[in-house]
Order: C-alpha cells, then sequence, then structure tokens
C-alpha cells in the first residue's frame, strides 16, 4: 500500500511539472481572445527552442488564409530582449524568423545562414503575418550588407 501512494505521488508530481513546463507564457495577455489553435500553435514555436518552458509571446493573432487559420506573433526565447517574428498555418510547421539586426559586414561562411534566414521572413509575410513588403525591404539591406562581406576563406 505504502509503495501505491509513493507511485501516485511520484506520478502526480510529474504531471505537475509536466503541465507547468508546456504552459506558454503571454506577456502582454493577448492570447486571451485567441482561437484554441493559437494554443497549439504557440506549443509547435515553442518546440522550435532548445527550452520550450521559457520562451515568452506576444502581440498574437489569428485570421484565416487560403481557408486556413493562421496564428502570428512574437516569441522570445526568454534569455534575450530580442522577439523574433512566427507564423504558423493551422496544422503545418511553425516559421520563426529571427529579427536581430543586420551586421555591417557578414563573414563569408556565414552568408548561408543569413540568406536563410531571409527566407523564413518571405514565408511569413505570404502568410500575412508580416507587413507587405517586409521581406523586399530586408533582402535589399542584406544584400547591400552582402556586397561587404568578409572574406576569410583564405
Amino acid at each position: 500500500m505504502k509503495r501505491l501512494w509513493v507511485r501516485a505521488i511520484g506520478v502526480g508530481m510529474f504531471l505537475a511539472v509536466a503541465g507547468h513546463a508546456s504552459a506558454q507564457t503571454v506577456l502582454d495577455g493577448s492570447d486571451k481572445t485567441a482561437p484554441p489553435q493559437a494554443k497549439s500553435a504557440m506549443t509547435a514555436v515553442a518546440k522550435k527552442f532548445s527550452s520550450p518552458s521559457t520562451v515568452r509571446f506576444q502581440k498574437i493573432t489569428t485570421h484565416e488564409s487560403g481557408g486556413k487559420a493562421v496564428t502570428c506573433g512574437e516569441v522570445n526565447d526568454g534569455t534575450t530582449q530580442n522577439f523574433s517574428l512566427f507564423g504558423v498555418i493551422d496544422g503545418g510547421e511553425p516559421v520563426v524568423f529571427d529579427t536581430r539586426p543586420l551586421p555591417k559586414a557578414i563573414d563569408f561562411n556565414e552568408v548561408n545562414g543569413w540568406v536563410n534566414r531571409s527566407a523564413a521572413l518571405d514565408e511569413i509575410e505570404e502568410m500575412k503575418c508580416a507587413p507587405k513588403g517586409s521581406y523586399k525591404k530586408y533582402n535589399d539591406r542584406l544584400n547591400k550588407v552582402l556586397e561587404k562581406r568578409k572574406d576569410n576563406t583564405q
């Protein structure tokens, strides 16, 4: 009987911790009026980070696009002040655009990473989670920086 109680307490503690770890922190309360799919979208976005339980959200919105629900907002890993844009089409994979500022020059070995980041912004703009023209504006700035890239391959 004693073992049964110890197991029951252990399972209860595990469920309490697991439930707490999956809870999402929304800083501005914008999730209060969001439909249920917004919560599943935020959980999917949080899983893209190394520590999902520390992820913070803000500016959560939802809308329809092509007959599917889309959840948009900003996400932060909980360790920095910088918020990244995200978009999730209901049932699809989340797309996160890292909004950290462009450097004055990019190392040759980092070029592909920066170009791939810009592709995420293009997807987010297509989902209508970023203003029209955001991708072009960012890509123009990125191209100017790439013209001055550092060549450390020698």
